[in-house]
């Protein structure tokens, strides 16, 4: 059976599933393929350092020139057109700088950095959904709908440390989108081999939920690998 069959054979049995137990569409599911210990095969995975500098949001501030003009007296029109200048969220201060941390300071790592360059997954099933532990540090605990579907009482929505985490289903793969706050999206799809013995996480981060989840747009993809059981 070639990759693309098994792959076929797995989503369909995950719409049998689904079929079988959702009385609605925010219906929580848990697969148990999922659970087990994941360690990050590097070779066939992206450099965390280089993905994460072009996934680090643009910011724009004024020029360096502008505001000591001004403070000589200098007046704009003088001065002809000022540019902003753009630059990556680098700063703890900032939002997003705090989230990814600070580029190349060792033990400067934000909460985004830890969770994108972690080398061990852990999944247990853990009552209605998973408990995911980064590195055994960082845990999230997920409950997975049937598909992106918000309530009224926002019953679905768990808080971690990154933020209020959404976990869904999308076409057979464990979707987990993160509303940061006071802005940014978090989105991690984790997508399961056809035979178990493996597993793609894709991450992506977004500005706002609405923006589009553009091809282009840079991801970290890191491949981690089913750890088997010691053998007692």
């Amino acid at each position: 059976m070639t990759t693309n069959s098994r792959r076929a054979c797995h989503l369909a049995l995950v719409l049998i599933a689904f079929a079988g137990r959702a009385a609605g569409a925010a219906e929580v599911m848990v697969l148990p393929e999922y659970a087990g210990r994941w360690v990050v095969n590097e070779k066939l995975s992206d450099d965390v350092e280089k993905k994460m500098d072009e996934m680090r949001p643009l910011r724009m501030r004024p020029r360096d020139d502008e505001t000591s003009g001004e403070r000589r007296g200098v007046h704009a029109d003088e001065k002809g057109p000022q540019h902003p200048v753009v630059e990556k969220e680098d700063d703890e201060t900032s939002f997003f700088g705090g989230l990814f941390g600070r580029k190349h300071k060792p033990g400067r790592e934000g909460p985004m950095h830890k969770l994108m360059a972690t080398h061990v997954i852990e999944i247990a099933l853990d009552g209605k959904g998973y408990l995911v532990t980064y590195d055994g540090a960082l845990q999230r605990h997920v409950v997975p709908r049937l598909g992106k579907v918000y309530s009224a009482s926002g019953a679905e929505l768990v808080a971690d440390d990154l933020g209020e985490t959404l976990a869904y289903w999308k076409d057979g793969d464990l979707v987990l989108e993160t509303g940061m706050k006071p802005r940014g999206y978090l989105v991690q799809r984790f997508i399961l081999a056809p035979d178990h013995a493996s597993m793609i996480v894709r991450t992506l981060v977004k500005r706002f939920e609405s923006e589009r989840e553009d091809e282009d747009a840079p991801r970290l993809k890191r491949v981690f690998e089913r750890q088997a059981h010691a053998a007692p």
